[in-house]
C-alpha cells in the first residue's frame, strides 16, 4: 500500500529566506504549511545538499510547532544556506539560497602547514603522514597517486586524519603500488601545502586485517549529567544493533539521532557485525530538588528549622540560606552555604535562627537544577540585639566592573584587551598584589590580561582571572577563539574549566548557540563585551 498526502494546491510547504539590508549575514527565515503544522527545522551550510543530507546531519533549531514558524539566523561569510522542514505528517522540504554581500573579516596570515612522509619499516605499503602548523589548526589532509598540485585537491583526493583535532594530525594511508604519492594540507586559515614521497618498493598484499574498532557514540558522554535534552549519534560502517534503556526498560522505538527529552537513567549500546561493542551510560536530570521546610520554637529567642531536600535522579549538591526575599541568582555568589551529606539524593540539614522575618533557603542538584523556598519566622518573641558586622579580611579584593568569587577565587567578566593598568584601576583592595601570566611570570602595566592568569596577594592567597571570550589565554577575541567555542559546542574538542567559563558570554554558567552568535559579533565589531 501506498500512502499519499492528496491536495488541490500545487504547493503545500515554502521556505523564505530575508537578508537583513543593513547586515547581510543577519537571516530571518520564515517557513509555511498550508495543510498541518512544522514540528522540525534544520539548517546546513554547502554546496550540493539534498533532503537524504538532513535524515543524520544539520544544526537543529529550535522552533515552536506551527504552520508558520519564523526564526533568526547569522552567517558570517557568504555561502549557500540550505533550510529543512518537516511537518506532523512526516512530510518534507527543503530550500537553498545563496547569501552574499557578508562582510569577511580578513584572514591572519601565517605559515602553512609542514608535512612529513615516511614509508612505514614494518608494513612497506602503509605510508606514514604528520601535519604539523604552528598558527592553527589542521582542517584537512588528502593524498592521491602521481605528483599532483594544490589545484588538483580542490575536488580531488582521498581525505585523511578526519578523526584528529588540533595543529598536529599523525595519521596514514596505504597503497597497492609502487610510484610518486602525493599529500595535501590545510589550515583552518586557507593556507594550503603539498608533499610528494616516492615508493620504489611494497610487499606482498597482506590480509585484510580484522575489524577491532567498536561503534563511535557521540552527542553524550558517559557518566555524565544532563540537565537538557540530548541526541545521541551513532557511526559504525558495519552497524549491527542498537538498544537504549530508560530506568532499566529497553525504549522499543528508539533510532539511531533520536532526541531524548525524558527525565531518567539511560544505558545506550551499540553493537557492530564482528561484535564490537561501546556503551554510554548518562542521566537527564531537567527537574530541580524539592525543598520542605519545618519550624520549631527551642524557646523564646530561638526557632530551630529543618529543611529537608530530595532529588527524583541526581545528588544533592548545594544547599543555602539567606535572609530575605532573594532570587536564585542572588545565591551564585552569597547566601549561608548549609552542611548537607555528600552523593546522597535526599539530605536533612538544619539551621538555628533567632530573628523574626522572612528567609529563603536554596538547593541545587549535581545537574545543576536549582529551586529557591521562602519561609517566615514569626515566633520569637525576645529577640537579641544584632552583632557588629564583622570587619573585612585584610586582602579583602571588590570591585564594581568585575564578578569576584570568593568561593572558588575567581574574577571573571574582564572585558577582551584589558591591560594590567586598566584592570588594576577597576579593583579595591588594602593588600598588595601581583598579576602573573601562565608561566608564572610577573606581567607590566601594559600588558594584557588573559584568561588563565593569576592574582597573587602578599597573603599568598590566588584568583584565577577570566577574560569574557578569551579561549586561549591571549587576552583577545580572534578567530581561533570562534573556532574553539564553536567546536566546544558541538562536542568535538574538550576545554580546561578556565576557558570554559570564558566561553560564557552572556554569563547563563553554560556555552550554548547564544554565546557564539555573541562571540561572532565582538570579533566582527557589532558589539563589545
Amino acid at each position: 500500500m501506498i500512502e499519499k498526502r492528496i491536495t488541490s494546491e500545487e504547493k503545500n510547504m515554502n521556505i523564505e529566506i530575508t537578508q537583513d539590508e543593513n547586515s547581510p549575514g543577519s537571516l530571518t527565515i520564515k517557513a509555511t504549511n498550508n495543510i498541518c503544522n512544522i514540528v522540525e527545522m534544520k539548517i546546513a551550510i554547502g554546496e550540493d545538499i539534498d533532503l537524504a543530507y538532513f535524515e543524520n546531519n544539520g544544526e537543529e533549531i529550535s522552533i515552536n510547532a506551527g504552520k508558520e514558524v519564523t526564526t533568526n539566523y547569522t552567517v558570517d561569510e557568504n555561502c549557500t544556506i540550505n533550510v529543512y522542514i518537516k511537518d506532523e505528517q512526516g512530510y518534507t522540504y527543503m530550500y537553498s539560497k545563496q547569501i552574499i554581500g557578508v562582510e569577511e573579516p580578513e584572514p591572519v596570515p601565517n605559515e602553512p602547514p609542514e608535512i612529513t612522509l615516511t614509508q612505514n619499516a614494518d608494513n612497506l605499503k602503509q605510508i606514514d603522514v604528520r601535519v604539523i602548523d604552528k598558527d592553527s589548526y589542521i582542517d584537512e589532509v588528502k593524498w592521491a597517486k602521481g605528483s599532483q598540485n594544490v589545484e588538483y585537491f580542490a575536488t580531488n583526493g582521498t581525505r585523511i586524519g578526519q578523526g584528529s583535532v588540533g595543529s598536529s594530525v599523525n595519521t596514514h594511508f596505504n597503497i597497492t603500488e609502487t610510484g610518486i604519492y602525493t599529500v595535501y594540507a590545510k589550515d583552518e586559515d586557507g593556507n594550503e601545502v603539498v608533499k610528494e614521497i616516492n615508493i620504489t618498493n611494497i610487499e606482498e598484499p597482506e590480509e585484510p586485517e580484522k575489524d577491532t574498532t567498536p561503534p563511535e557514540i557521540s552527542g553524550v558522554e558517559n557518566q555524565k549529567v544532563y540537565n537538557k535534552s540530548v541526541t545521541p549519534s551513532i557511526s559504525d560502517e558495519n552497524l549491527k544493533s542498537i538498544t537504549l534503556t530508560k530506568d532499566g526498560t529497553k525504549i522499543e522505538t528508539y533510532k539511531n539521532g533520536d532526541a531524548l527529552e525524558d527525565d531518567g537513567k539511560y544505558i545506550l549500546t551499540a553493537i557492530d557485525e564482528t561484535g564490537n561493542q561501546s556503551t554510554v551510560e548518562f542521566i537527564i536530570d531537567k527537574t530541580a530538588p524539592e525543598i520542605n521546610i519545618s519550624q520549631q520554637n527551642t524557646d523564646n529567642q530561638n526557632v530551630a528549622v529543618s529543611i529537608n531536600v530530595e532529588d527524583n535522579l541526581t545528588f544533592i549538591d548545594k544547599v543555602k540560606i539567606a535572609e530575605g526575599e532573594q532570587n536564585i541568582d542572588y545565591f551564585e555568589n552569597n547566601g549561608q552555604e548549609l552542611d548537607i551529606e555528600n552523593n546522597s539524593k535526599t539530605v536533612n540539614t538544619s539551621i538555628n535562627i533567632s530573628k523574626n522575618g522572612i528567609y529563603t533557603v536554596f538547593a541545587k542538584d549535581r545537574a545543576g537544577n536549582s529551586k529557591i523556598q521562602t519561609f517566615e519566622v514569626t515566633t520569637i518573641t525576645d529577640e537579641p540585639e544584632p552583632e557588629p558586622e564583622p570587619e573585612p579580611d585584610d586582602d579583602t579584593i571588590t570591585s564594581s566592573e568585575y564578578q569576584i568569587d570568593i568561593d572558588s577565587n575567581y574574577i571573571s567578566k574582564i572585558t577582551p584587551e584589558t591591560n594590567l593598568t586598566e584592570f588594576k584601576n577597576n579593583i579595591s583592595t588594602e593588600i598588595g598584589y601581583k598579576v602573573v601570566n601562565i608561566s608564572g611570570e610577573e606581567i607590566q602595566d601594559s600588558d594584557l590580561i588573559g584568561t588563565g592568569y593569576k592574582l597573587i596577594t602578599d597573603t599568598n592567597k590566588e584568583y584565577t582571572l577570566i577574560v569574557t571570550g578569551d579561549l586561549n589565554g591571549d587576552g583577545n577575541v580572534t578567530l581561533v577563539d570562534l573556532s574553539r567555542l564553536k567546536k566546544f559546542y558541538l562536542g568535538i574538542i574538550t576545554l580546561q574549566e578556565d576557558y570554559e567559563k570564558a566561553g560564557d558570554a552572556n554569563y547563563d554558567n553554560q556555552v550554548s548557540i547564544v554565546d557564539i552568535s555573541i562571540m561572532k559579533k565582538v570579533f566582527i565589531g557589532i558589539i563589545k563585551l
